[in-house]
């Protein structure tokens, strides 16, 4: 994996959780749902960006150590 792969997997994890937070909303039945929904939704994306972050600056500190070997 190298890096622009790496980045394109990242952009498409928020591509999808984007949706989630677009149309998660529009299927509660309340106002608070709705707005629980999108908190959710946002926590959601943040946990996943923040997670494929650490696995990519892992990965390539991984690689790293193992060149200078």
């Amino acid at each position: 994996m190298n890096f622009r792969t790496s980045h394109y997997i990242g952009f498409l994890l928020s591509a999808i959780s984007a949706l989630g937070i677009l149309f998660g909303p529009l299927s509660a039945s309340t106002r608070f749902e709705s707005m629980a929904l999108f908190m959710l939704s946002c926590l959601f994306l943040a946990v996943l960006v923040f997670a494929w972050a650490i696995v990519c600056d892992i990965y390539y500190w991984i690689r790293a150590k193992l060149n200078y070997i």
